[in-house]
């Protein structure tokens, strides 16, 4: 079986491999990473927290339900960090390259912890079929009503599907959050490209008069009048000032 941590400060989901052989009156399990299911189900065991098995099904239960707990952490730590990227997506604050690393960073993460429930997710109703057709007295003991070894294996896969039911959310709103940052990119660039386009409107008006008078032609009006010169300049900044103030008003500007 897969085991997930999460390191908080780097947002890195970590996996590892727990193995167990379960036999009629033995377990042995060996695990690998930084989970630590083993340790904190025998904790849980030696402190006498009731679980709903007996002998061997007893310390498998309190694996498991172990394992899918740190699921859970780590579900809970990832969701943090959704809601964390969330305000910043909305506020001011970093950069958009920033915001982009951080969306697929945790996108990554997430996919790496549904990769690692998988198998449980899968397993687990397989194994709560096999452990109703079990007769007789062997490992798993079919008893009147509901067993108590399928009644803890359901509760196991109802754990690791809702886990994973909450992992897609999170993944779901990721891609929401990273539709909406490049909406706000695409208006910032339409903002942008108005300002320039009134400026440059702005720029053409005393451009174009300035062209028309630097032809040179030998026939032009007030060419040979007195205050033609500040006539023109006076053409020109009322002009731009009235291009200015209905690009304001339009909020070009």
């Amino acid at each position: 079986m897969p085991t997930v941590s999460y390191a908080e400060a780097s947002r890195d989901v970590h996996t590892g491999i727990l193995t167990c052989l379960v036999t009629q009156d033995v377990v042995i399990a060996c695990e690998s990473g930084d989970a630590h299911v083993l340790r904190r189900a025998a904790a849980r065991l030696c402190d006498g927290l009731p679980f709903p098995d007996e002998g061997v099904r007893q310390v498998l239960a309190a694996v498991l339900l172990t394992l899918v707990s740190q699921a859970s952490d780590v579900e809970a730590g990832l969701g943090d960090a959704v809601a964390e990227t969330e305000q910043l997506v909305f506020s001011s604050r970093g950069s958009g390259g920033q915001l982009l690393g951080s969306i697929y960073g945790l996108k990554r993460e997430i996919a790496e912890a549904r990769r690692a429930l998988g198998p449980i997710t899968t397993a687990m109703p397989e194994l709560e079929a096999e452990t109703r057709e079990v007769e007789g007295t062997g490992l798993f003991r079919r008893s009147t009503g509901a067993p108590a070894t399928v009644t803890w294996l359901r509760r196991v896969r109802d754990r690791s599907d809702r886990v994973d039911r909450h992992l897609d959310a999170h993944d779901d709103l990721l891609d929401a959050m990273l539709s909406v940052h490049l909406s706000q990119v695409s208006v910032r660039q339409n903002e942008d490209m108005r300002k320039m386009s009134a400026w440059a409107a702005m720029i053409a008006v005393p451009t174009l008069i300035a062209g028309v008078y630097g032809m040179n032609f030998r026939h032009m009006p007030e060419l040979d009048w007195t205050l033609g010169y500040p006539l023109v300049l006076a053409v020109m900044a009322g002009a731009c000032g009235l291009l200015y103030r209905a690009f304001r008003r339009s909020g070009w500007l």
